[in-house]
């Protein structure tokens, strides 16, 4: 059984790298993205296919970068290799491609993060979002995560698993038990928080005494060594310059900063996967990667005025960059975050969670949100949560683009179901059969009349009173008469009168 897990750590170790090698390499481009996702999906039974020009419903071809099928299940992917941040444009623009070519699951991956503004409408529109750092996970699990089910698991340096797999996986909708879970995996990744404290005084040319001090936390990925730190304002000011007007998403910098304590212990899956990723980066590393970043940061440009200029416009600057040795890294702590990813399918769509398993945070949620109230920009207008899942479709929907059948109780959506025109409200197909002879438009039992006259079914709003007889009639089988007050007859009395 040693031997077993030795070589699943040594498979560990080999995918982590793999990826790493992948990502980092120069001629990383486009194409070997798409070769990199085509392999993750058919990894999981789809057959894929690659830049597809698909006719959309308004005639335009659209082009996608993958398209992965398995059984009625069609998946949208496009692929970007961009430097910075994926904003919310790009998502906005992928949106309106699959609902071109009517595909309800778009996925979107990116070597780079994801804004704040791209995160939020992608979950309000179903759309499935893969930084690098899901890219991983993913490759992680077609290659190695489907090996943890139901063995116990001994967690060191982690924090505390406060969301369990009951409040992972809860749904408050209507319809919940509708709604099938296709995976569970829980993913313990690997960070280092380095404490540091810095000081240092400098004097410029003038002999002029500069002070500077700093102290705080470095956040690194232990996997890749990324620095998850947030923008300082002069990465704010540079998105502005670029014309960005969002964040870069900043849960898992928030998730480290707060942590209280770590624990050892242990976790049972039965139901789910656990999936320990082990840190790729080694210990000498980090202490570098904080240095250089803590380097980074205090580097400052000091202006001056030399003693020998007549005025301030002869003013000179010099560069002051910090010296390792005035750098104490107070402390290196290394710890795992928990954190769930769960996917959920109702009919043909198909919506991801990911949640931290600490302190709850949501990462994504696709199926929380209704799609059919849409935000402007960056500003939110509206925000619906959803309430049920069309049991024809599968689209989790609001209150207001969902309701029930008055008979049968199933949960439709407006394209889904049949509305009477009478009353307006909506039946499923099974419970509305009935056609008005008059409107030729469909109405339901309650709704229904039978002209006594015509024997043919109507709305009961084109029901008509005879003025001679009293009985009910069609409005095709009656007729005013009269000059001064009108009134009706049915034809039966017409022809006596």
């Amino acid at each position: 059984m040693d031997l077993i897990f030795k070589i699943i750590s040594q498979l560990h170790l080999k995918v982590i790298l793999k990826l790493n090698k992948m990502f980092r390499s120069t001629s990383f481009n486009l194409e070997k993205m798409e070769e990199a996702i085509e392999q993750i999906f058919i990894a999981k039974g789809y057959k894929t296919k690659r830049r597809q020009r698909i006719k959309g419903k308004s005639g335009t071809i659209n082009e996608i970068d993958v398209l992965a099928i398995k059984n009625r299940k069609k998946i949208a992917i496009e692929c970007k290799n961009h430097s910075t941040p994926i904003g919310q444009n790009l998502i906005r623009d992928f949106y309106t491609k699959i609902k071109e070519i009517r595909i309800p699951n778009g996925f979107f991956a990116s070597n780079s993060d994801f804004t704040s503004g791209a995160i939020k409408f992608a979950q309000q529109n179903n759309i499935t979002l893969w930084s690098r750092e899901e890219i991983i996970e993913e490759y992680w699990l077609v290659n190695v995560g489907r090996t943890n089910v139901g063995k116990e698991h001994n967690l060191k340096n982690a924090l505390p698993l406060n969301i369990d797999y009951e409040k992972a996986i809860k749904l408050n909708l209507e319809n919940y038990d509708k709604i099938k879970i296709n995976s569970s995996n829980l993913f313990y990744k690997p960070y280092y928080v380095v404490e540091y404290v810095f000081k240092d005084k400098y004097h410029d040319p003038t002999r002029e005494i500069h002070t500077f001090y700093d102290e705080g936390l470095v956040l690194i990925d232990g996997l890749d060594g990324r620095i998850l730190n947030k923008t300082d304002t002069m990465g704010r000011l540079k998105q502005i310059i670029s014309n960005s007007d969002e964040e870069v998403d900043t849960k898992v910098y928030d998730e480290l900063l707060n942590y209280n304590k770590v624990e050892n212990y242990r976790i049972n899956s039965d139901f789910f996967n656990v999936n320990v990723m082990e840190p790729q980066v080694q210990n000498r590393f980090i202490k570098k990667l904080a240095t250089d970043y803590i380097t980074e940061k205090n580097t400052k440009e000091i202006n001056y005025i030399p003693k020998s200029s007549e005025t301030i416009f002869d003013g000179k600057s010099v560069t002051y960059k910090p010296k390792s040795k005035n750098i104490m890294l107070k402390k290196v702590n290394f710890l795992y975050v928990p954190k769930w990813k769960i996917e959920f399918q109702s009919i043909d769509n198909y919506y991801t969670r990911e949640i931290y398993g600490h302190t709850g945070t949501k990462i994504e949620d696709t199926i929380e949100y209704c799609p059919y109230h849409f935000q402007l920009g960056g500003l939110r207008l509206v925000t619906k949560a959803t309430h049920a899942v069309c049991e024809v479709c599968g689209q989790a929907l609001c209150n207001e683009h969902i309701t029930q059948c008055p008979l049968c109780g199933k949960w439709l959506c407006m394209e889904c179901g049949v509305k009477c025109s009478n009353c307006n409200r909506i039946y499923c197909v099974e419970h509305i059969n009935n056609l008005c002879s008059i409107s030729q438009k469909e109405i339901c039992d309650e709704c229904t009349s039978i002209c006594p006259i015509c024997g043919n079914m109507y709305s009961n709003k084109f029901e008509v009173e005879c003025s001679e007889c009293g009985s009910i009639v069609c409005k095709n089988c009656s007729q005013s008469k009269g000059m001064i007050r009108r009134k009706q007859f049915c034809i039966n009395c017409l022809s006596d009168l």
